[in-house]
């Protein structure tokens, strides 16, 4: 545990970012203000954090926190001054009820974001048909760091949607935008983006948006972005194709880098929080539908005016038929990151890798058990003509694991 004392208020929102990289909770990081400082309580240790904050050192003081300076008033403190003061509930019935608190939860700014089996569950859906949930949810906002104005519930999202739409969120408190319906979901208009709520994220120091009814978001990728980040962090002069955008999971990070993005999505919600991202990190992007026709002397103009993201709304099988009026690719990294398989949209990357100008790494995203990590690694290493080697990103249930295996492919030998 670790108390971090901060002098210049300029500092606080660049402290709390590096700490909420470093902490593995899902709470979000909290600050206090005093007369003279603000403080910043985490439970990340002190040697890490002096590691990680070496360029402020003269603005901060870091030292250890003990158990009995940590904050006693709790989600289970509240919920049960709440449910004595507004209920005629039995001391029973009341720690029934704290005892299905979340436990962790995770902050995406102005929203906090609860798993399943707690507010849903049936006591807590029948305590809300008879006292005001909305009193309740305000009583608890000031525990969590920032202005928080929603709270909602996520669920699995359905594996055979392909645009992987948050069809079960479940919204609690808050105003969420229009009730989703077919033509909202599918095509939406200008008016329902501006309408929808949006909330975001800072990882790896980069800023993520998107609108949670309408467009999911993989906290649990921040493992696979940070590898990235780090094994490839010189991307100049090459150029990065992402068959699969989302909001820009993986295209935002390969940017951070220094590559030139040419992504493609069909998510019409998803495609705004994209070019709400490329804005916001500061990269200039073309949004390009299927009806836009392009050209060598377009894409080279626009890079020569500093477009560092060419982003195509419309299905990937047009990727090769887009980049083929390119006379050379120096293609460095093409991602393949939809789950939980992305088999037919490897004829379109081994097609891409072809024509490269360069060596080209492709990065194969799957869900598949343990026993057929080697069988999966062969298998791409056999189609794409290279060496593979597996990363394991995150499980997903027992013994079955999102990996990605990497496997590169060499120029000449296409």
């Amino acid at each position: 545990m670790s108390r971090i004392s901060i002098k210049e208020a300029q500092l606080v929102k660049k402290i709390k970012d590096v700490v909420a990289c470093l902490q593995k909770e899902s709470h979000s990081v909290q600050v206090k203000k005093t007369e003279d400082c603000f403080t910043v309580l985490t439970s990340v240790n002190t040697h890490t954090l002096n590691e990680h904050l070496l360029d402020y050192s003269e603005s901060i003081v870091i030292e250890k926190w003990t158990a009995e300076e940590k904050p006693t008033v709790t989600l289970e403190f509240v919920t049960r001054q709440f449910l004595q003061a507004k209920t005629l509930l039995s001391a029973a019935q009341i720690a029934d009820l704290c005892s299905q608190l979340p436990k962790k939860w995770s902050v995406y700014a102005p929203m906090v974001l609860f798993g399943t089996g707690s507010y849903d569950l049936k006591n807590w859906q029948a305590l809300f048909a008879q006292v005001d949930s909305l009193a309740y949810f305000e009583a608890i906002a000031p525990l969590f760091q920032g202005q928080i104005t929603h709270f909602a519930i996520n669920r699995p999202i359905v594996e055979e949607d392909i645009m992987r739409r948050p069809f079960n969120l479940i919204p609690l408190y808050g105003d969420f935008g229009p009730k989703p319906c077919h033509q909202s979901y599918s095509s939406p208009t200008q008016n329902d983006l501006e309408q929808g709520f949006w909330c975001h994220t800072i990882q790896n120091r980069i800023y993520q948006t998107w609108a949670p009814r309408y467009t999911m978001f993989s906290r649990g990728n921040i493992r696979e972005k940070k590898r990235l980040l780090q094994e490839y962090p010189d991307l100049q002069s090459t150029m990065v194709v992402d068959l699969y955008a989302g909001i820009g999971y993986f295209t935002l990070s390969y940017l951070a880098n220094g590559a030139t993005l040419f992504c493609w999505e069909i998510n019409r919600w998803s495609i705004e929080g994209l070019v709400r991202g490329l804005s916001k990190n500061k990269h200039k992007y073309r949004l390009i539908s299927r009806s836009e026709s392009i050209s060598e002397d377009m894409i080279l103009q626009d890079m020569k005016n500093g477009v560092r993201a060419f982003v195509f709304f419309e299905s990937n099988e047009y990727a090769f038929e887009r980049l083929e009026c390119l006379s050379r690719i120096p293609l460095s990294h093409i991602n393949l990151g939809l789950l939980p398989t992305l088999k037919p949209s490897w004829p379109i990357a081994r097609r891409l890798a072809q024509k490269s100008a360069c060596n080209t790494k492709v990065h194969v995203h799957e869900n598949i058990h343990v026993q057929e990590f080697d069988a999966l690694t062969n298998e791409v290493s056999a189609y794409f003509d290279g060496s593979s080697h597996l990363e394991k990103v995150k499980t997903f249930a027992p013994d079955v694991w999102h990996v990605v295996v990497d496997v590169e492919t060499t120029c000449g030998n296409n």
